[in-house]
């Protein structure tokens, strides 16, 4: 595996020279679904916060704990040398840089998203064994509230 060199090198007078500064990267284009992921959990933790109320405080840092740490066990899986998942799948299976890259977020991902619906599931589960089959309203927001 080769490291990225720095795009800024100082010549022997002192200027800088920009080197390879728009360099594509696979990594910087494909992870960007790994960020909808981590929303997702601390949104689903909001919406817990939304309905109990007394806890809200606890379940929000609680939310955003688990996507901050989420988010760190992603750069620890792609970034670090020991644990460089794209560049294994690169010397072990022979794939190419993009498709390791790409084949690491699809699986982190897909992981996380079964993880989520199970957790949605079982929320839904306990929400209707609690309050039956009662449909679920809609609430007026705070600015509906203000015009009416």
């Amino acid at each position: 595996m080769s490291r990225r060199r720095d795009p800024v090198q100082r010549r022997d007078d002192g200027d800088v020279e920009l080197h390879d500064v728009v360099e594509w990267e696979p990594r910087t284009v494909v992870d960007r679904a790994v960020f909808v992921v981590y929303s997702a959990f601390a949104g689903y933790y909001l919406g817990l916060a939304r309905f109990n109320r007394r806890y809200a405080g606890p379940v929000v840092l609680k939310g955003l704990a688990i996507a901050v740490s989420l988010h760190a066990l992603y750069n620890v899986l792609v970034s670090t040398e020991a644990l460089h998942a794209p560049g294994y799948l690169v010397d072990v299976f022979g794939f190419s840089s993009v498709a390791a890259v790409f084949t690491v977020v699809v699986a982190y991902n897909g992981v996380l998203t079964v993880l989520l619906l199970y957790k949605l599931s079982q929320y839904r589960a306990v929400y209707r064994a609690t309050r039956g089959d009662d449909p679920i309203g809609s609430e007026l927001t705070e600015f509906e509230r203000d015009v009416e």
